[in-house]
């Protein structure tokens, strides 16, 4: 298993989870698993949650610049209640996890109870990566890859 793994939890401005795609989020809350808990290492600014949004929804300049900044801060994984269209595009570099909660602590509790599906997961060494979703309590996995 990878020994450290980062998150990016998509938050809005009250620290929960809210009901908009990932790259609309006010700001990314970095967690990290480092082998036996995990703990939140930084706070990043959503810059560009509006950015080229005059341009079209779902903006692949901005998927692009989300995607550099958050793999700046070595990030694995994408942690959200919804993805958008660039999500065919952000399955290349980072599994995302859709969420029901809106708690962060809750989400956790799943993550670490289930860090092994998402290691696992992290060993493909190219293609596309599962998209993963907890529902109830309980973390699961679509049979496919995003495409």
């Amino acid at each position: 298993m990878k020994e450290k793994i980062r998150f990016a939890f998509a938050l809005n401005a009250d620290n929960e989870f809210g009901n908009n795609h990932f790259g609309d989020a006010d700001k990314y809350v970095l967690v990290t698993w480092d082998g036996e808990r995990m703990q939140d290492v930084a706070e990043v600014s959503n810059a560009f949650k509006t950015y080229d949004e005059q341009q079209e929804h779902g903006s692949r300049a901005k998927g692009k610049m989300i995607s550099q900044m958050l793999q700046e801060y070595g990030t694995h994984v994408l942690v959200s209640r919804q993805f958008g269209p660039n999500i065919r595009v952000v399955s290349r570099h980072f599994i995302s996890v859709v969420i029901h909660a809106a708690a962060p602590t809750q989400v956790k509790e799943i993550l670490e109870k289930n860090i092994n599906w998402i290691a696992d997961e992290l060993q493909k060494t190219s293609g596309f990566y599962k998209l993963f979703m907890i529902k109830n309590g309980i973390l699961k996995t679509q049979a496919k890859e995003v495409e």
